[in-house]
């Protein structure tokens, strides 16, 4: 198949477009300004004056006495003004035999130039390098004009934290035609807590240049890249009905490298709509929609940018990795826009493409590429001072190592100038091992002797000393009123000291959460709820590790009191979609707390509960653990095999290495005294353990009311 390289210009770089495969060899061509001659500012040379027609020649008549004084008179005058002017030249040669400077006419000053847009996250895969003072600036004369330099006084790399060294920008070696060039000092350092470059801007005799923007990108020297939106634009080509998009790595590019990326999103739009027309573009329905192929790595994890999941993709060189959409249709002759927003690490260079791929009526038509290369992100500006000193701060770093890079773009009297350093993102700290085996303690949030587990702690000091987790309701957290917490409310914690005292015992907190409700149905509301009682914890000294999710598959599905015929009425897909963003915001605002699932049983059969754990792993989100809530009098009164069931849900979350547990309660009829709520719960851990023994997660949890209102179990439950 013959191959044919195309090359577009899209604003600041250049995109590589092959027709109709893979060819090894894409020209990429860059679009520069014509070179103009150079307008030095002389007069134009006026043409010679003509002789009127029929005039005749004046020409002194021979032998004329008149004539030969008026000749003589002239010949003198001419005689004198030729020696006055000889004498005032000035000498070819000085005293010692050197030639004597002339006259020069400098060239003209560069043309001012229009700074670019700082745009928040723009990257494509051959874009201009930012650091290229040239790149950007407007064609000059033919008059060659000299380029600012960065020369580092010696390598440094900067730790963001710590002081660092000085790079100055100096000019080359070529003669200057021009009265100034710039020369620039970039100090990065962080006083305090904070993050800030700081610098100066002076000309070449040390003269401050004011009101100077200085424009700064980052780019990510190894670690996962930068998130950037790698885009191409153009016109849909005749004979084009449908197209998909994907990526190839070490495959259909004769190419062979290391590759690791984070795809999030495809994007595809045609003329001036908004609507993607790539489908499930954000993997919020796992890899539906999607054909993946090749034996390198690509795994789903939950989305740092909003909503849907993120495609992790890895493969060495001998690995190959390909992925292609569900095709969507399109218009010939309507143009269109393409957009991958994607974390590319360095290492991918050189490994493959993101392509979109334009197919006939018959076979594929022209396949368009963008490069797997690690984005440069412009990252913001900032204006010099009086001085011609700066300051901007620097966005928060991942760990790794990354180039900075400010440029000033110079203007109608000064040139441009660049300076770079290399910066560390902070070392990740790594989140707290939890061990595997973990006992829960959840009091009842209506217990009139809660707020005395902290105030009395003498009482407890055995069976605290057992207890890993110690979890709170988020109704009991949260500065609204709540009728069945009684005085166990925030500010009742807030007083007793109860979240500091636990990090100074070593016990975790844990936080119940509503996840999917009927006065939510859509995890945007369960998770501003959940984020208010987690801040309102660590606000007073606590620190959440668990949220507990509180029956997400149960709340999709049924309504929480039978009285209410209010539900979400969600399909197990359905409550799988919304839990899985849940989840997902959660971790993108607090990446070290672990979500784990509590589900009841049997209102939800074994295989019930076993489709819904794969459903969540599906859409890239697994619980952190499974605990199970049983009803053992709705179980016998069913007939159910409740040993044999609990075997087999132990052994599936063993195999997916999800901690599983059960939760030890009094049966809600046998709560009357004190002493039947104890014999009622060792009953059920007795019978628990002879059908698995112990479980990795041991819960004593309880929502039992005071006796007077046992009579009706959904009151108490509610």
């Amino acid at each position: 198949m013959n191959s044919e390289s195309i090359a577009e210009q899209q604003s600041n770089h250049v995109v590589s477009i092959v027709e109709p495969c893979c060819s090894n060899k894409a020209s990429f061509v860059q679009v520069r300004g014509a070179m103009s001659k150079p307008d030095l500012g002389l007069p134009e040379r006026s043409p010679p004056r003509a002789r009127p027609p029929n005039m005749p020649e004046r020409v002194p008549q021979r032998g004329s006495a008149r004539g030969k004084w008026l000749f003589l008179v002239l010949l003198f005058v001419l005689v004198i003004g030729a020696g006055v002017g000889f004498f005032a030249l000035p000498p070819l040669f000085d005293a010692q035999g050197q030639a004597a400077p002339r006259a020069q006419i400098s060239a003209p000053s560069p043309i001012k130039q229009t700074s670019a847009a700082v745009a928040p996250i723009t990257a494509a895969s051959s874009a201009t390098p930012v650091s290229n003072p040239q790149a950007t600036l407007p064609a000059r004369s033919a008059t060659a004009l000299p380029t600012a330099v960065a020369t580092p006084a010696a390598p440094a790399t900067t730790v963001l934290g710590t002081p660092t060294a000085t790079f100055t920008l100096a000019p080359t070696t070529t003669p200057a035609p021009v009265s100034k060039t710039l020369a620039t000092k970039l100090n990065l350092s962080v006083p305090g807590s904070s993050q800030q470059v700081t610098g100066t801007l002076q000309d070449q005799a040390g003269v401050p240049v004011k009101d100077a923007t200085i424009e700064f990108s980052l780019t990510a020297l190894e670690g996962g890249g930068l998130f950037a939106q790698y885009t191409l634009t153009g016109t849909v080509p005749s004979g084009a009905t449908q197209a998909n998009v994907g990526f190839r790595v070490n495959t259909e590019c004769g190419c062979a490298g290391t590759s690791e990326f984070l795809l999030y999103d495809a994007r595809y739009v045609q003329g001036n709509e908004t609507t993607n027309r790539v489908p499930n573009s954000r993997f919020m329905n796992g890899l539906d929609r999607w054909g993946f192929w090749g034996n390198g790595s690509a795994r789903l994890k939950p989305s740092d940018q909003g909503q849907g999941q993120r495609l992790h993709v890895t493969a060495t060189r001998s690995q190959t990795a390909a992925i292609n959409s569900t095709t969507f249709p399109v218009s010939p002759g309507t143009t269109y826009t393409v957009t991958f927003s994607a974390r590319v690490s360095p290492v991918s260079a050189g490994s493959g493409y993101f392509d979109l791929i334009f197919l006939k009526t018959s076979n594929e038509g022209t396949r368009k590429q963008i490069p797997l290369n690690t984005a440069t992100v412009r990252i913001g500006d900032t204006a010099t001072d009086q001085a011609g000193s700066f300051r901007f701060p620097l966005p928060q770093l991942a760990s790794g190592k990354f180039l900075l890079e400010a440029r000033y773009s110079g203007d109608k009297k000064y040139f441009p100038a660049t300076a770079s350093a290399a910066v560390l993102g902070p070392t990740p700290v790594p989140p707290t091992p939890i061990p595997a085996d973990l006992v829960w303690f959840g009091p009842n949030f209506g217990s009139r002797d809660y707020a005395e587990l902290f105030t009395k702690p003498e009482q407890w000091s055995e069976a605290r000393g057992k207890v890993d987790v110690f979890k709170f309701d988020q109704q009991s957290v949260l500065e609204q009123p709540c009728v069945i917490c009684g005085d166990n409310i925030l500010h009742t914690f807030v007083n007793v000291d109860a979240f500091r005292k636990l990090n100074d015992w070593g016990i975790a907190t844990a936080l119940t959460v509503g996840t999917l409700k009927e006065w939510g149905c859509t995890g945007t509301a369960e998770f501003r709820a959940a984020n208010v009682a987690i801040q309102n914890i660590q606000a007073n000294g606590g620190v959440v590790t668990f949220l507990d999710m509180d029956e997400p598959f149960m709340g999709g599905r049924y309504a929480p009191n039978p009285a209410s015929n209010k539900t979400c009425g969600y399909s197990t897909e359905q409550s799988a979609n919304v839990t899985a963003l849940f989840i997902r915001q959660v971790k993108a605002a607090y990446p070290n707390i672990r979500v784990g699932d509590t589900e009841p049983y049997p209102l939800f059969s074994v295989d019930e509960l076993e489709q819904w754990t794969l459903a969540l792993e599906a859409r890239g989100v697994t619980p952190a653990y499974f605990h199970l809530d049983v009803d053992p009098v709705w179980a016998r009164e069913r007939k159910l095999d409740v040993a044999g069931d609990l075997r087999k849900l132990s052994q599936f979350f063993q195999e997916r290495g999800i901690p599983f547990g059960v939760i030890f309660i009094s049966e809600w009829t046998k709560a009357g005294s004190d002493r039947a709520y104890f014999d009622s719960t060792m009953e059920w851990i007795r019978f628990v353990n002879a059908a698995i023994g112990k479980t990795p997660h041991v819960i004593f949890n309880s929502w039992q009311a005071e006796p007077e209102d046992r009579t009706n179990k959904y009151a108490v439950d509610s």
